[in-house]
């Protein structure tokens, strides 16, 4: 596991954001991202940060008032990280036929979820993550090229059946979105 794992997603989430006109098409863009990187480019790669199992007593920062699974990771796009992920299934999610979730080793979970015949999707929250925040700490010790004083995420609410799971996806300094 890294040593940042878990890193989390604490923020203030919101449905809307100030931020420049390409940001938003990221942001609030509905499509998966894992696919939408490997539009970008063919050098996608992901990179597991950590994963375990958190109970609501053990982790105060869980979506669920049960058991979670949480899965941290980082997306690589044209060979640099673009993107820190992090994901909280619950574990009757997992229990309700969907074990894979919780075996997906170097595969993303995009892939995994955008196939499942009834997804659902909340509206997509936003946030911004100042420097103080755990995520930019993270993109500092990755050596991104200079850093913006603010990074910019997303986090939505899927339901597999009926049966939820929580996704947040959180732009690092190198992503094109910030060009």
């Amino acid at each position: 596991m890294h040593s940042f794992f878990p890193i989390g997603e604490q923020a203030h989430w919101q449905t809307d954001i100030v931020a420049q006109p390409e940001i938003k098409q990221w942001l609030f863009d509905p499509m998966s991202l894992t696919a939408k990187l490997k539009q970008v480019s063919s050098q996608f790669k992901l990179e597991v940060l950590g994963q375990a199992w958190f109970t609501p007593k053990d982790h105060t920062e869980l979506n669920f008032s049960e058991p979670s699974l949480i899965r941290e990771v980082l997306l690589y796009s044209q060979g640099q990280a673009w993107v820190y992920a992090h994901t909280q299934v619950p574990k009757s999610t997992i229990d309700s036929g969907n074990q894979s979730i919780a075996n997906l080793g170097e595969q993303p979970l995009g892939e995994n979820i955008f196939k499942h015949p009834n997804l659902s999707r909340a509206n997509i929250e936003v946030a911004a993550f100042d420097l103080s925040s755990r995520v930019f700490k993270l993109a500092q010790s990755l050596n991104q090229k200079a850093l913006p004083s603010t990074l910019y995420g997303r986090r939505s609410l899927f339901k597999l059946a009926d049966k939820p799971l929580t996704v947040t996806e959180i732009f690092l300094a190198d992503c094109e979105i910030y060009d």
